[in-house]
């Protein structure tokens, strides 16, 4: 047994199935729908291997290859999209914004010292201290 290849009527890759070793090319799926009685063709098994790399394998039947199915634009959109952060960098930027903040509050409570507002200031300041903890 080996793997094959299922696809719709126009060659876009469905899923994987089980074929045997003697199989090879293009096979037609035919089914009998419930209302009708005659068979119809709803899509082809390609027991050839897809090449790696491609987003959206299409069977090229008149090529007998797989080719990439997918646009070109949505390609470049793909490649080209913003990668997250690591979770090292991430925190990198989380510790460098909590000490803009931090240096963003001690501006605002110096600013608030300097007219006189430092004790209601010491009281709030408490309460965020004991939220920390």
């Amino acid at each position: 047994m080996k793997e094959a290849i299922k696809t719709d009527l126009n060659g876009f890759y469905v899923e994987p199935v089980i074929v045997p070793l003697s199989q090879t090319g293009v096979t037609e799926i035919l089914e009998i729908a419930p209302s009708e009685m005659e068979e119809a063709l709803t899509g082809y098994i390609v027991a050839e291997k897809v090449p790696e790399g491609l987003f959206t394998p299409r069977w090229d039947f008149s090529n007998s290859t797989w080719i990439e199915g997918m646009e070109q634009e949505q390609i470049d959109e793909i490649r080209n999209a913003p990668r997250p952060l690591s979770p090292e960098d991430r925190i990198a930027q989380l510790e460098a914004e909590s000490v803009e903040v931090m240096l963003g509050l001690t501006e605002i409570y110096e600013a608030l010292a300097e007219t006189n507002a430092a004790p209601r200031l010491q009281k709030l300041m408490s309460v965020f201290s004991s939220a920390k903890r």
